[in-house]
């Protein structure tokens, strides 16, 4: 250390006697105007050095851990962590952390959505009904987010650690061999590659199943979409789908899967790289193994190893929370793949793959839950092999001859058997062989409770269907709506909001239970509902003030149709009798109804000859020729923009007629049970029209 400050000392004096030529010129350089250079325009657009040979130099090492870790530096700053500028130079002292660097702004631009992200996640989680796999997502996201800010201060703080353990490695027996110089390099290098290829293809295996599984759903239409939907349903819920969206998510997701891999990554490398030094120590100390060696040898050792001791306490200082971070997440997820392994319905699926397995999903959830465990115990071996190194100097100690033995060999000796030197977890745990133990037992513990108390837990997302899973009471219904033909559904103009809220509506086809996955009367089962956008609302042109309160809703593709989604006939201009049997179905959500039905309802109603009717309606009186009453049997008032049908016997079957839609004039002041409904068959021609259709 007085090495260092002397050559620190020396630059000063260096720099002050050349500033004594140019009285002009202050000392100490203000920060503003240091700041004011860097962000000159020069430095954006200076010109990159010229590429040369590569020299034999340049492919020796020196054995520093410094030299070592460039490699992994570099990675994480394609990842926007760490943006220290200089990590390529052999002298430490250029380290250096730039606020402006393109390094630090490519930074703040990942951390920014990173940010969003975590946002969206944790308001996702706290807004709607409570989820494990909501809660997972957040913490997911939130730990990520944290991570990065770590590495961040840990940026700041770089340059003068890698000084620091520079200049203990130099002060280590010297290291004669290229290969002894290399070996911890190659050790770093081959380590790296092996976890982040690992965890690559633990990510695209991901991918690979979840988009498998939406070509495999005859209700996913785009399977592309479908796979942003499910998987960032935390965005899509409050913003609409389109494919830069889908781009900047899913990169800063990428983001996210890298941070969290090299967290675990990092610890191994600082563990591999304090435990190196202390390996120096070792093998010197085993070439004099049964010699008698003077006092001056040994308390040159204990120096050395003294010096480690403190650089293991100092870099504990900076990274023992991203060790704490490591620890804790492995556990968490280990957990969650444990939970989700008794979670699936069958095969052992993660969670969100559960109702639908296929092999590919079994394949992805071993792989993961393999890949978790392995890491886990990496992190924890590697680590504990620091604390591991610092015991061996014993060895040789033991071994000293009687006559050789001094002061400063029982000081070392001491030393080495009472001082713990390891990594810690913020100073709760050492990063010891102890610990593997432990953290075995606490999962073999949390497994077995899970066993006993566990229950299944549905899914908020189920990605055949593509559509939301919370109870039925957050599900939103703005409108009923009645399928006209594969690509136009006919609604009421009053219950679809304002244009600015257009371009979220989605019809909802097929569904009969509304907190069921699977639609089952006995053993019959319906097809699953699936969702549709509107590409475009078509208000009537003459809707003002209730009159002719109609819209029409062209869907963005066209509607397949099956036994439980059939598009009804458009009625032929006629008088409706009295006693005709009328229908209407539903959920009975409207704005009188508090909470509407579980199931879709069929209710019938009774024709109101025109002179009840009149009360009904507003004036002028000739709005009648529009609208027709009902009177309810059931009790129910209908789904706002819901149909009224007739049906009546052609040949051998019962059709089923248009007749009317539910107008808002039927309000909940004056329901009683009598409802509004403008006629269809008066606008067929409108209708036609619209959907381009001549006739009938």
């Amino acid at each position: 250390m007085d090495e260092l400050v002397g050559s620190v000392g020396r630059r000063n004096v260096e720099f002050s006697s050349k500033s004594k030529k140019l009285n002009e010129k202050p000392l100490i350089v203000s920060r503003w105007k240091e700041r004011w250079l860097r962000c000159s325009i020069e430095s954006w657009f200076r010109w990159p050095k010229p590429l040369r040979k590569a020299e034999r130099e340049d492919w020796l090492h020196d054995g520093t851990f410094h030299e070592a870790v460039r490699g992994i530096l570099t990675l994480a700053q394609l990842f926007s962590i760490m943006p220290v500028c200089g990590i390529h130079s052999k002298d430490p002292r250029k380290l250096h952390l730039s606020y402006t660097s393109v390094r630090a702004l490519y930074a703040y631009f990942c951390a920014l959505g990173i940010s969003f992200l975590t946002t969206m996640s944790v308001l996702f989680f706290a807004s709607k009904r409570y989820n494990f796999q909501k809660m997972v997502t957040a913490f997911f996201y939130c730990y990520n987010l944290y991570g990065m800010y770590r590495f961040w201060k840990l940026a700041k703080s770089w340059p003068g650690l890698m000084v620091k353990w520079t200049h203990v490695d130099d002060s280590l027996p010297t290291q004669k061999r290229e290969f002894d110089r290399a070996i911890m390099a190659h050790r770093i290098k081959l380590c790296s590659i092996l976890v982040m290829t690992l965890s690559l293809s633990e990510h695209l295996l991901s991918i690979v199943a979840a988009v498998h599984y939406s070509n495999n759903c005859p209700a996913v239409h785009d399977p592309y979409e479908a796979f942003f939907k499910s998987n960032f349903a935390f965005v899509y819920y409050y913003f609409r789908y389109s494919a830069l969206r889908g781009f900047l998510t899913k990169f800063f997701n990428v983001i996210c899967n890298f941070i969290w891999s090299y967290i675990d990554l990092f610890v191994i490398v600082i563990s591999m790289g304090l435990s190196n030094s202390f390996r120096r120590i070792n093998r010197y100390l085993m070439q004099h193994k049964r010699e008698k060696m003077t006092e001056k040898f040994w308390g040159e050792q204990r120096e050395r190893y003294r010096n480690v001791c403190d650089l293991v306490t100092i870099v504990d200082d900076h990274v023992s929370v991203i060790t704490m971070l490591s620890i804790s997440n492995n556990l968490f997820f280990i957990c969650v793949q444990i939970l989700n392994s008794l979670n699936s319905s069958s095969n052992s699926l993660p969670y969100r793959f559960s109702s639908r397995p296929t092999f590919v999903h079994t394949v992805y959830f071993w792989f993961n839950l393999i890949i978790l465990i392995g890491r886990t115990l990496a992190v924890a071996m590697f680590a504990a092999e620091v604390n591991d190194e610092s015991k061996r100097p014993i060895e040789v100690l033991r071994t000293i001859p009687r006559e050789g033995w001094c002061l400063e060999a029982k000081r070392f000796a001491e030393e080495v058997t009472t001082d713990t030197v390891a990594l810690t977890g913020l100073r709760f745990f050492n990063m010891t062989r102890k610990l593997v133990l432990n953290v075995t037992g606490a999962i073999i513990t949390y497994e077995l409770v899970l066993i006993q108390f566990h229950k299944d837990e549905a899914s908020d997302i189920d990605l055949c269907t593509t559509r939301m899973m919370d109870d039925f009471k957050e599900i939103k219904f703005e409108c009923g709506g009645t399928l006209i033909s594969e690509q136009y559904v006919l609604t009421s103009a009053s219950c679809i909001g304002n244009p600015s809220s257009w371009a979220n509506l989605t019809v909802h086809f097929g569904e009969y239970d509304l907190t069921e996955e699977d639609d089952c009367i006995d053993l019959s089962c319906a097809a699953p509902a699936f969702d549709v956008k509107v590409e475009k609302v078509l208000v009537h042109e003459r809707y003002k003030n209730n009159a002719i309160d109609m819209a029409l809703l062209r869907l963005s593709e066209k509607v397949e149709f099956n036994e439980w989604v059939t598009p009804i006939c458009l009625p032929k201009p006629s008088l409706v009798s009295e006693n005709a049997n009328l229908l209407t179905a539903g959920f009975n959500h409207n704005a009188c109804a508090e909470g509407g039905k579980r199931y879709k309802t069929l209710s019938s109603f009774q024709l109101m000859n025109q002179m009840e009717c009149h009360q009904y309606l507003p004036q002028p009186r000739n709005a009648t020729q529009n609208m027709l009453c009902a009177v309810s049997h059931d009790d129910v008032f209908g789904d706002d923009g819901g149909s009224l049908t007739r049906s009546k016997i052609q040949g051998n079957k019962t059709v089923y007629e248009l007749i009317g839609v539910l107008n808002s004039i039927s309000n909940c002041a004056n329901f009683a049970k009598h409802l509004v409904f403008t006629k269809v068959d008066q606008h067929l021609y409108w209708i036609y029209k619209t959907i381009g259709c001549r006739n009938g």
